[in-house]
């Protein structure tokens, strides 16, 4: 197995070393596996002259390991397009750091600085009211289409085309549900696999477009995280808001924003003239909402 195979297996081993740790908590010790710091001493040498390309294969992959762990565990974390960069620059100086610093535990200990200050910075809430709850990973559960259907009350046969999904899932089995009927349907959602109708990317980040989309859906995807960030007061809400009109100007003439649970605090500030809201029961307590652009 080569250098870059072998860290590639080790990181993956890293992250899991690392997951159920509270990285809040300064009183816990975040380290570094045995076989990491083993993989390093070894490979001082080899690791100085790694091509340019291995190394950005190697840094591209903790990036994305590092984010994916972080919303395993911390559902609600939101990180923006300059945080993407600010995580490389975290794995870029680490990688400098194992060449140039020869004590490995001091390696270890200024990592782990960093990536707090950097969540400090960029999710302060987190940071300030997460330090003594233990991590657990969050399940998410891949509702099938016919259950997204059911509880919003989809009618396929009067869907205004193209479709959008908001949070369509690892599996998008909405968006494959509706393209087999023929249905012009895309997906959006984080840390997915990307194809000709699925696209990475969270939902603040996504450009929507303006008249664009006849029907925007989302089950429990996009207005579950806007409830979360607007009771727990930490300004994000803000920026949900902002996208939430953004959703609704991307909507043709007669076109449909249809999600749960229902926003109540930002559709009862809606112009009249402008949208129709029908809110739907779907459970006791439990309510979806219907919002069309007239």
């Amino acid at each position: 197995m080569d250098l870059i195979q072998k860290f590639i297996e080790k990181t993956k081993n890293q992250f899991q070393h690392n997951a159920l740790k509270n990285i809040f908590d300064q009183t816990l010790s975040l380290s570094f596996t045995n076989e990491i710091k083993e993989l390093i001493s070894k490979s001082k040498d080899d690791i100085r002259v790694i091509d340019e390309n291995s190394k950005e294969y190697v840094i591209s992959y903790c990036v994305s390991h590092f984010i994916k762990t972080f919303y395993e565990y911390y559902p609600y974390l939101h990180f923006k397009n300059n945080d993407y960069l600010e995580i490389r620059t975290i794995y870029l100086t680490l990688f400098e750091d194992i060449i140039n610093i020869k004590n490995i535990d001091d390696v270890e200990k200024t990592h782990y600085h960093r990536i707090r200050n950097f969540i400090k910075k960029n999710n302060p809430y987190y940071y300030l009211n997460n330090k003594k709850i233990e991590p657990r990973k969050i399940i998410y559960t891949e509702y099938s289409a016919k259950t997204q259907i059911d509880i919003l009350k989809i009618k396929i046969d009067s869907l205004h085309e193209p479709v959008l999904d908001i949070g369509c899932g690892k599996s998008f089995n909405l968006v494959k549900y509706l393209r087999s009927l023929k249905v012009n349907a895309y997906g959006i959602d984080r840390m997915i696999e990307e194809n000709e109708y699925i696209f990475n990317c969270d939902f603040l980040s996504y450009d929507y477009g303006s008249d664009k989309w006849g029907t925007i859906i989302s089950n429990l995807a996009f207005s579950s995280h806007f409830i979360n960030h607007y009771f727990i007061g930490d300004n994000q809400d803000i920026e949900y808001a902002k996208t939430y009109m953004k959703i609704l100007q991307s909507l043709q003439k007669k076109g449909s924003f249809i999600y749960a649970p229902s926003l109540p605090f930002i559709e009862d500030l809606l112009p009249s003239n402008q949208y129709l809201i029908d809110r739907m029961r779907i459970d006791n307590g439990f309510f979806g909402t219907k919002v069309t652009k007239i």
